[in-house]
């Protein structure tokens, strides 16, 4: 940020516009004046809830494959939850 600030108009002016192309094309939105480009709590949220749930399918497929008997094993809501927490947690650091 503090580089775009020192440069030329023209270059903070191109900055600009290519951020708010990425953010199109990434989020299918504009960013708002003033706003960052980085991702929201929601987005954050929505991306390791994901990848838990996507890693949780695969590791039942995996037993499924195996020919080893269903451990119908659900994934209630609070540990989903504190999943997601730790899985931010660990990536933030």
């Amino acid at each position: 940020e503090y580089a775009r600030s020192r440069c030329i108009w023209t270059g903070r002016l191109a900055t600009a516009a290519f951020d708010q192309y990425r953010s199109l094309r990434d989020r299918g939105r504009f960013l708002a004046p003033g706003s960052s480009s980085s991702m929201s709590w929601e987005e954050v949220w929505g991306k390791y809830e994901a990848q838990i749930v996507e890693e949780e399918c695969a590791e039942e497929m995996h037993i499924l494959k195996k020919k080893r008997r269903w451990k119908n094993k659900k994934l209630d809501q609070e540990t989903l939850t504190m999943r997601i927490y730790m899985r931010i947690l660990e990536r933030s650091c």
